[in-house]
């Protein structure tokens, strides 16, 4: 029997079945409220963005999560029709990337904020724009103590649309009193504003089967 070549040194083999297993485990921990967004970023962790998107998608995902808008580019090439947060702070030079391909965008800066509006108002278009809170993780975000006051800004942009505001649990695995902690802040965020977006979102897996962030 003749044997096809490999030459790569080293390869990656999926088991998207073992992968839909495990995605549809993780659901039971879902309250009947909440739904799915999977984080698909850098080709989902070298899983295979667009394989690894479609499987989730057919389970019941409902957004999926990128780095940067070039990884939400590429998937919308791929056929992808479903909504996409790009997760990290864009650039300006990123914003026509945005705006051509329906990405939602992660806002953290007032100026960003508004060259975006400026940029959708020229092009005729809402842009859709979720708003991460920092809880603790210190990644990016902005400081639950400041939020209000900068979600009260992004709301005088009319051609920008808050769909979702997030945070992020910084070791939902291994810390459930920071985590707790975590999401009082959130909660208490979420509070004071004047009306909640379509989106709240904060868990993760871990915080899922550690049963935190029930609300969200």
């Amino acid at each position: 029997m003749i044997q096809k070549k490999i030459h790569d040194r080293s390869w990656v083999e999926i088991d998207l079945s073992a992968f839909r297993t495990n995605l549809s485990i993780l659901k039971r921990y879902l309250e009947p409220h909440q739904q799915v967004m999977m984080i698909v970023k850098a080709d989902a962790y070298g899983h295979g963005a667009i394989e690894i998107s479609k499987i989730a998608s057919e389970e019941g995902a409902v957004y999926f999560g990128v780095a940067n808008p070039e990884e939400g580019r590429l998937l919308r090439l791929q056929g992808c029709k479903s909504p996409i947060l790009v997760l990290s702070p864009c650039l300006y030079n990123e914003i026509n990337v945005i705006l051509d391909n329906d990405l939602a965008v992660n806002v953290t800066s007032l100026n960003f904020a508004k060259a975006l509006n400026n940029a959708a108002k020229a092009k005729n278009k809402q842009a859709i724009v979720h708003l991460k809170v920092d809880t603790g993780m210190h990644r990016s975000g902005i400081l639950d103590s400041e939020f209000i006051n900068f979600y009260s800004q992004i709301l005088k942009l009319s051609y920008l649309s808050i769909e979702g505001v997030f945070s992020h649990f910084a070791s939902a695995e291994n810390d459930i009193d920071f985590s707790n902690k975590q999401e009082e802040r959130f909660w208490k965020v979420i509070d004071q504003l004047p009306e909640r977006p379509k989106y709240l979102h904060i868990n993760n897996s871990h915080a899922l089967i550690n049963k935190l962030g029930k609300q969200s």
